[in-house]
């Protein structure tokens, strides 16, 4: 299955993200399947690796511990990376749809000033978003991270607990084996980031859709529809004309042409044909909605269970088991990424439901005592739904907002007490 990136894709540094991080495919390139199944051994060997070492270690409690956050982590990752490959398709026409949709608003509302900020801005502040997590990747997982654990760690003692059936510790089975863990981290931060920055988004750019819709619900008002014909057409036809009567001349020829229209249909006929326009935009934005939340649920769910136990451990590690600065640094942007990578998906999903909640006070502040019975009864089954928020969930089986990430982070807390407890 093939995907043709547009150059003007609102999420076309998403999906370079992706295509770096090995999922999303590369037009015309015979060495990207080979690229992709590289980057998969990686991430699966360490889970079976992983999970053999835990089974037959003796120790510790807390390098136990440490070996299952880990373990979780890379899974989440694998399944991830399995989720992308077997929906691709439903990757592929989401951002075709949002592309669609965003193409639309461009060209219907050319010569609305704040709907092409609003979309400039909103284009501008992901695609800025996204290069900036991409250069923090590559410079912090590929270079400082392994940097620190040089200059800290012994010879012989790797980054991650695995399983070998021969001596690893020995030279050059070390250095290939330390630098294969250091590529493995490094994938597989990128490819968690890279999913996650995905449907992060494309949620932002729904929210946008709603901001859009109330805009127009509110800004409808009684008018004739000539005045809204010759809004759309004048621009254009002002480009065009080369001198001030010439554009008088045309404005006159032009409010002829469509004279006979201005009392064809009241006012509050094409009042009612806004609202129409608008609900026709609504639909389409909770069907949208619904594809998004029924592609991105298992990825979402996947990231909170294991944030919310990988959570508790780094916590529990950076208060009593570090010994050396560069280590709790470490552990400390590690915390900071997994609440950042769960905030990310909060804050949006919140957005989304605030717009959708805001759909029936945009829709009262129209010109609806002006509208007519017909305008009116559309605008009270717009109120109604308008009452049951647009909602993302995390595996079907809770919305997610800002006070999910707070609960989010008091489980985890709760967490740690218990292993701490159980550890002393």
């Amino acid at each position: 299955m093939q995907f043709r990136l547009s150059s003007d894709s609102v999420m076309r540094w998403n999906v370079i993200h992706l295509q770096l991080a090995g999922l999303w495919p590369v037009e015309n390139s015979r060495l990207f399947s080979l690229y992709t199944a590289w980057l998969f051994f990686t991430q699966c060997h360490i889970v079976v690796l992983e999970s053999i070492d835990l089974c037959t270690y003796t120790g510790d409690f807390s390098r136990a511990v440490l070996n299952i956050c880990a373990m979780a982590t890379f899974f989440a990752n694998v399944c991830k990376m399995f989720h992308f490959q077997f929906r691709k398709g439903d990757y592929f026409r989401l951002v075709t749809e949002l592309d669609a949709f965003v193409s639309e608003q461009r060209t219907k509302y050319s010569h609305n000033e704040t709907v092409k900020e609003l979309l400039d801005t909103s284009t501008k502040r992901t695609s800025s978003i996204t290069k900036a997590v991409m250069v923090y990747l590559i410079v912090w997982t590929f270079m400082v991270v392994p940097a620190l654990f040089l200059i800290e760690a012994p010879y012989g003692v790797f980054p991650l607990m695995a399983w070998y059936p021969f001596t690893a510790d020995i030279w050059p089975r070390y250095e290939i084996i330390i630098t294969l863990h250091f590529l493995t981290i490094g994938y597989c931060f990128f490819t968690s980031w890279g999913m996650d920055l995905f449907f992060g988004c494309l949620m932002y750019h729904l929210s946008l859709q709603l901001r859009l819709l109330n805009y127009h619900l509110a800004n409808i008002r009684c008018r004739s529809k000539a005045d809204r014909i010759l809004e759309k057409s004048l621009p254009e036809i002002e480009a065009l004309s080369t001198s001030h009567v010439e554009r008088e001349t045309t404005k006159t020829a032009q409010q002829k042409q469509f004279e006979g229209e201005v009392y064809e249909r009241s006012a509050e006929d094409v009042m009612y044909d806004d609202l129409l326009q608008c609900i026709k935009h609504h639909q389409r934005i909770i069907r949208y909605a619904e594809s998004v939340e029924n592609v991105a649920n298992p990825v979402i769910l996947s990231q909170f269970v294991v944030s919310v136990l990988v959570l508790c451990v780094v916590l529990f590690q950076t208060s009593s088991e570090l010994e050396t600065l560069t280590a709790f640094v470490r552990f400390l942007v590690y915390l900071l990424e997994l609440l950042l990578q769960i905030f990310i998906y909060c804050w949006v999903a919140h957005q989304i439901f605030e717009e959708s909640e805001h759909v029936g006070e945009a829709a009262y502040n129209s010109d609806w005592p002006d509208g007519s019975a017909s305008y009116k009864a559309a605008l009270r089954l717009v109120m109604r739904r308008s009452q049951r928020p647009i909602t993302i969930s995390a595996g079907t089986i809770y919305a997610i907002d800002r006070t999910t990430f707070v609960s989010i982070v008091n489980a985890s807390y709760s967490y740690y007490a218990v292993l701490r407890q159980i550890n002393n």
